[in-house]
């Protein structure tokens, strides 16, 4: 259990804000527990940044209400929000120490040499730097860089951690390193954390919550597991994962009847090819198109007999290892284990 109190409950109501006639954020509503990593997931220019600029008092909002453990910080400029933030390119000091740059903030508010020297130290531990305090910021690795970033911002114990894309300039094994870190000192301070990041795979293994963007509107917000597997929308479908889309007339060879409206989302994973794929209700004879191995599963493109639109599945490596391109096998799906959405 953290020896840290949780803090930072985010509330926002009919959050607007405009550039010209560009609508950027929508009258977005959320609610925030303490303690919660929550992930503003969406494409470029869909307003996640811009709310997270709106929460650190950067964007002024033009109508709405923001509030932080039931503090009005609407109107409040950026020093005065209790809200910490980590910059995409870090922006930390290069002439100054690795343990000078986590004590700036503390310094700029006049704390006592004691109390610097003790809570620097204190975080060094946490973020394991504590060797590398005397450094120079251009001595160190990517990923030292980050941790100090984050040292920095967790230092002065801030309600909230706002975090605009940090990760996106590390190699994929750090990155995914980092990621592990990151969540793991998420739990260990007890810190609200607001991860903005436009990569799906990222979201969904961090946060305990995500909030999907388009078009400045949230189209959904939830765990991972149930914006995976119950979609609201076509966007959250395919936006959140690879998924197969198929109208009624798609489904038509399947024997399968669904509403004009509907779309069924079958995930690749979902998919069964081989002698299995007999014993389904939904089935036809395939060719395989393409290929891929990733890790110990194989992701395969396929042309259904009888449908236009190419499929994807995804299957255990062992299964498809006798299958190459042009080879004809079973195809088949569960349309139960599948997801509806409007068209």
């Amino acid at each position: 259990m953290s020896a840290f109190q949780k803090l930072g409950s985010v509330q926002l109501r009919s959050v607007r804000k405009t550039f010209g006639a560009l609508v950027a954020v929508d009258d977005v509503d959320l609610a925030i527990d303490a303690g919660e990593f929550i992930a503003f997931l969406g494409p470029s220019g869909c307003g996640k940044t811009t709310l997270l600029r709106v929460i650190a008092g950067f964007e002024q909002a033009d109508a709405g209400e923001l509030r932080v453990d039931g503090k009005d910080l609407s109107r409040l400029p950026p020093n005065r929000r209790d809200v910490g933030l980590v910059f995409q390119n870090l922006a930390l000091f290069p002439h100054l120490s690795v343990a000078e740059n986590v004590a700036y903030g503390l310094r700029v508010r006049g704390r006592p040499d004691e109390e610097v020297s003790r809570k620097v130290g204190d975080m060094l531990s946490l973020v394991d730097l504590t060797a590398l305090a005397d450094r120079r910021i251009p001595q160190l690795s990517g990923g030292q860089k980050q941790r100090v970033a984050l040292a920095r911002a967790l230092v002065l114990r801030p309600s909230v951690l706002l975090l605009d894309e940090p990760l996106s300039a590390l190699d994929a094994k750090l990155r995914r390193q980092l990621q592990v870190d990151l969540k793991s000192l998420q739990r260990e301070m007890a810190t609200t954390f607001i991860f903005v990041t436009h990569d799906q795979e990222e979201a969904l293994s961090m946060a305990d919550r995500v909030a999907v963007f388009n078009r400045g509107k949230i189209e959904q917000f939830g765990d991972p597991e149930t914006l995976y597997g119950k979609p609201r929308s076509r966007f959250v479908a395919e936006f959140v994962g690879d998924a197969n889309l198929r109208t009624a007339q798609q489904l038509l060879p399947f024997g399968m009847d669904l509403p004009a409206d509907e779309l069924l989302v079958i995930r690749p994973e979902q998919c069964t090819i081989g002698a299995a794929a007999a014993a389904l209700p939904a089935q036809r004879d395939a060719v395989v198109e393409m290929k891929e191995f990733i890790g110990p599963n194989a992701r395969l493109r396929l042309k259904v007999d009888g449908v236009d639109d190419p499929w994807l599945a995804l299957c255990p490596g062992a299964a498809a290892s006798e299958l190459h391109v042009g080879a004809r096998t079973r195809f088949g799906f569960d349309p139960s284990r599948s997801a509806r959405v409007k068209a």
